[in-house]
């Protein structure tokens, strides 16, 4: 397509060695739908209110000396890094289907490189 749509463009990006080798291809830029779908799952925070004495203790003891005290709920915030790889990654080499489960079972430092990937492509994630 032409003008103010985004092409179905991809990008090979090479795995170093020291992080195990291959490639992925990502969408060369993301559409308003992507950004969408990765900005949703970035701003959801989940509330958990702890259901019984041992799970209030649980909260506490996992909560670091930053986090406010006294309320017995805890916030999780998602990152959405599944979402953006999912919505960015078009193939890869290994010898594995490219779906959701296997796309969050990469390891941290090779889904850390891809999101540098993305993010050098579609700067800011964050719109202001």
């Amino acid at each position: 397509m032409n003008g103010p749509f985004i092409s179905d463009n991809v990008d090979r990006v090479e795995i170093p060695e020291n992080l195990g080798s291959g490639w992925v291809e990502i969408k060369a830029e993301m559409s308003i739908e992507d950004w969408e779908k990765v900005e949703g799952e970035q701003l959801r925070v989940e509330v958990v209110q702890p259901k019984n004495r041992q799970e209030r203790r649980l909260v506490r003891s996992s909560r670091s000396q930053d986090e406010p005290s006294g309320d017995p709920s805890q916030g999780k915030f998602s990152p959405g890094y599944i979402v953006l790889l999912e919505r960015n990654i078009k193939a890869w080499s290994w010898d594995t289907l490219l779906t959701r489960e296997n796309i969050a079972r990469l390891n941290r430092p090779v889904s850390d490189f891809i999101v540098e990937a993305i993010e050098d492509r579609n700067t800011p994630l964050v719109r202001e």
